[in-house]
């Protein structure tokens, strides 16, 4: 078997040259082809194009799903990786991943168990969504409500990730694919910027008699997202576009309607709510936000130039 690994990167040069030392020591790579999406982020790579990566640069911010392809049409190998810049910490072995691609024919894609940076588990696995689950997910019913099995479900909270299963789908941060499903399915759908790109490519080859499988026999540490307040309220709007992405695309027209009616009733009343309290007024601007992004249902352009990486 040969396997390549696509990194995309959005100003994390300085992440992507400790991420391919861990890489190489973890699997078989026989190329590794980082997707840059930062013009300002150019220099910091000229170590990874020295040590005979494959760079590719973008003159601007193309989104996560955009670059993907761009990674895999460079790529010749059987399976490709792709891995987030700030993954880190492998651990296990790569040959039970390669052991299920062996075993099982139809199987497009292998995910395994990612961990946050303290080393607790990341709930990376997920279950196909209806409205209900983009509905519970604005308001984190799984956390509020953690006893109501209806809104643990989507994350699949009700398994411990410690068992190898199918899964419906498994976290692009990082996830291995096969290069037959890949040409199969088709490519990424790069109408999501960043954010439901794997979900609904896993969705499109589950539907096409393929399967997603989960191994807890390799894990990584995953360090997701940003903590400042403006990477959470970014976060929380790329979200909330990716949600009518995905719902226009699957949903349907009306249940597609109807999320976007309750979402914006849900930011109609947390604005109401927080006017009402006083609070912080960069809170009534985030919700603002969302109730922007939910009324046009798509992404708000601003961001796109300055999205954080996954």
């Amino acid at each position: 078997m040969t396997l390549d690994a696509v990194i995309v990167s959005y100003r994390s040069g300085a992440l992507v040259v400790d991420v391919i030392a861990a890489l190489r020591a973890f699997a078989p790579v026989s190329r590794i082809i980082v997707v840059n999406n930062s013009v300002d982020d150019s220099a910091a790579l000229d170590e990874a194009d020295a040590a005979g990566i494959v760079v590719i640069q973008n003159a601007e911010n193309r989104g996560f799903a955009a670059a993907v392809n761009q990674g895999v049409d460079r790529s010749r190998s059987d399976y490709v990786m792709l891995v987030n810049p700030d993954v880190t910490e492998f651990r296990g072995s790569f040959d039970p991943i390669l052991n299920i691609f062996e075993r099982d024919p139809r199987a497009a894609a292998v995910g395994v168990r990612l961990e946050n940076p303290d080393g607790s588990l990341q709930d990376s696995c997920r279950r196909t969504p209806g409205v209900t689950d983009f509905i519970g997910e604005s308001v984190a019913l799984s956390r509020r409500l953690p006893r109501w099995r209806r809104f643990r479900r989507f994350r699949m909270l009700d398994w411990q990730y410690d068992t190898e299963r199918v899964v419906d789908a498994a976290s692009g941060a990082f996830l291995v694919l096969r290069r037959a499903a890949l040409d199969a399915v088709g490519p990424f759908d790069e109408r999501f910027f960043v954010y439901g790109e794997e979900l609904d490519w896993l969705l499109r080859a589950k539907k096409a008699g393929w399967r997603t499988y989960f191994t807890p026999s390799a894990s990584a540490r995953h360090a997701s997202g940003g903590s400042s307040d403006q990477a959470r309220t970014t976060l929380s709007l790329l979200l909330a576009a990716s949600s009518h992405v995905y719902a226009n695309k699957h949903l349907g027209r009306f249940r597609a309607r109807v999320l976007r009616e309750v979402l914006t009733a849900l930011e109609l009343a947390r604005i109401a709510a927080a006017v009402f309290r006083r609070d912080r007024a960069s809170k009534i601007r985030e919700a603002s936000a969302r109730l922007r992004v939910h009324r046009a249902g798509r992404y708000p352009l601003h961001l796109l130039d300055r999205a954080e990486s996954r």
